[in-house]
């Protein structure tokens, strides 16, 4: 269990967050809470946080000199500051030392939500870099793998890859999301985060690079393993076809293409990831929108049968993905198309 220190001066809001945070659920305990930065530095010395959340304004060490002897401390513990302070000044000051989050006080139930899919998106990725410091970085364990890639170890490499491909897909969205959040953070100006968007870039190359290792692994297993590599493709060809057959059902979902193939989805995303670069429920959205949006642009039925004949038995869920994929609703798509075919009929009429 991953370790988080609380540091504000008023009990209550201790008090508040140790009640109010699912903390086990987000993958944290809470390791300690101190009244002032001084005393939270000797509690980061002695129990080695995770994570830590600080107020700014507090006695003997506020949360800015506090951050700022935590980042001379240790530059890589991650710091989410709840304040009063809305002014711009303390947040860019805030934002030199490794501070994930800004937060304004008072918290309300939205606060805390976001709150908990910070603390839940770190301890994501705390376990993914245990891994990777485990897989990667041990000299051991480097020469382990080269041992088993040149002895041909079939059931090691295979259950290698596979963990390394899921690993690296909850990485990916990880730092996905931390990149939009960083240019929606830089576009509105509310504070200075290009160093922060620099480390982004750098942990963009670093996935790249270790996408390169999985690819090599599978490359070097496909090619000593080639009735099992085509074991593989039939899997995935199978999967592909099957949910293309049967995507416009509005009853079809990603447990139907478990019960028929009789994996755990988990695993059968695995593969389809593996192949496609896509999830099962990621690929089956793609070709529903894609089958509503020809209905949309060759057809006069009602927007209501659309989303059915393309898979979806709720018009208004229907209507928030279509708008989510193309930027426009399903009423809009169909104008815009049968406008731009007009002015083309026109063209050609001039011609």
């Amino acid at each position: 269990m991953l370790k988080a220190l609380l540091v504000d001066d008023d009990m209550h809001m201790l008090d508040f967050l140790q009640k109010m945070i699912p903390w086990e659920s987000v993958g944290f305990c809470v390791c300690g809470a101190a009244a002032n930065g001084a005393a939270a530095l000797a509690l980061v010395q002695a129990r080695q946080p995770d994570v830590v959340i600080t107020d700014v304004k507090m006695p003997v060490m506020d949360g800015l000199e506090f951050c700022q002897h935590l980042n001379a401390l240790n530059d890589a513990l991650p710091v989410i500051i709840i304040s009063a302070y809305e002014d711009m000044e303390t947040a860019r000051y805030a934002m030199k030392y490794n501070v994930t989050e800004y937060l304004l006080k008072p918290m309300n139930a939205r606060k805390i939500e976001l709150l908990c899919s910070i603390l839940h998106e770190l301890a994501q990725s705390k376990r993914q870099q245990a891994v990777w410091v485990e897989i990667c970085e041990s000299v051991e364990r480097q020469q382990a793998i080269a041992s088993r890639l040149r002895s041909g170890d079939k059931a090691w490499l295979e259950d290698f890859f596979l963990m390394l491909s899921d690993c690296l897909l909850c990485q990916f969205q990880l730092v996905r999301s931390a990149c939009t959040q960083l240019l929606r953070i830089y576009y509105d100006g509310r504070y200075d985060s290009a160093a922060r968007l620099a480390k982004s870039t750098q942990e963009l190359g670093g996935l790249f690079s270790k996408m390169e290792m999985v690819e090599y692994v599978q490359n070097v297993y496909f090619s000593r393993f080639g009735e099992n590599a085509a074991s593989y493709r039939n899997t995935l060809a199978m999967l592909k076809t099957y949910i293309e057959q049967n995507y416009t059902s509005t009853l079809f979902d990603s447990t139907m293409v478990s019960e028929r193939f009789h994996f755990s989805i988990g695993y059968l995303n695995r593969i389809f990831t593996m192949g496609t670069g896509s999830t099962i429920n990621a690929y089956l959205q793609q070709l529903r929108i894609e089958r509503a949006k020809n209905l949309l642009q060759n057809s006069d039925v009602a927007i209501n049968s659309v989303a059915e004949l393309s898979g979806y038995s709720n018009q208004n869920y229907f209507a928030r993905a279509f708008k989510k994929k193309t930027g426009v609703t399903p009423s809009e798509y169909r104008l815009q198309h049968r406008i731009a075919g007009v002015e083309g009929a026109k063209g050609s009429d001039k011609t």
